[in-house]
């Protein structure tokens, strides 16, 4: 009786294991609810929580991203629309116009900066191409050389 009851008990656990490991691997909820009752329980960071906050934290950066990018983009629409008049004044447009052009650089370099700030803090390997970057926002390429 005592060996039936052990056998018995130790089928029961074996299945109650494996349907645990296929509802773990399968089920994102049992999954969601079984790491929660450890962590709560245990006091044990789980890998699904240290996911959940590392997407937190990419989409904190990503949406910072998208309001710098805005903002610079409605900075840049504005500026343009309002040196359109100015532009055709004789000298002063000229200069006005060599200005813009520096500042809408300026601001656009600034957005490559932070993209690659934003690969950085998502770990995107990926670099910006480098010789890009150096044509468009160093002035110093911008000069032809003698060589």
């Amino acid at each position: 009786m005592f060996k039936r009851l052990r056998l018995l008990f130790l089928v029961l656990m074996l299945t109650l294991s494996i349907l645990f490991n296929v509802l773990s691997i399968t089920s994102t909820v049992f999954n969601a609810a079984l790491t929660g009752l450890v962590a709560a329980t245990l006091g044990v960071k789980t890998v699904t929580a240290k996911l959940h906050t590392q997407v937190a934290s990419q989409k904190t950066s990503v949406r910072n991203m998208g309001r710098k990018l805005m903002a610079r983009t409605k900075r840049i629409a504005t500026y343009s629309m309002a040196e359109i008049p100015a532009s055709v004044l004789p000298y002063a447009g000229i200069a006005l116009l060599i200005a813009g052009t520096a500042w809408e650089l300026k601001q656009l370099c600034d957005g490559l900066f932070e993209m690659e700030e934003l690969y950085a803090e998502m770990d995107i390997d990926e670099p910006l191409d480098e010789g890009a970057l150096h044509a468009a926002c160093h002035p110093s390429s911008w000069i032809p050389s003698n060589k």
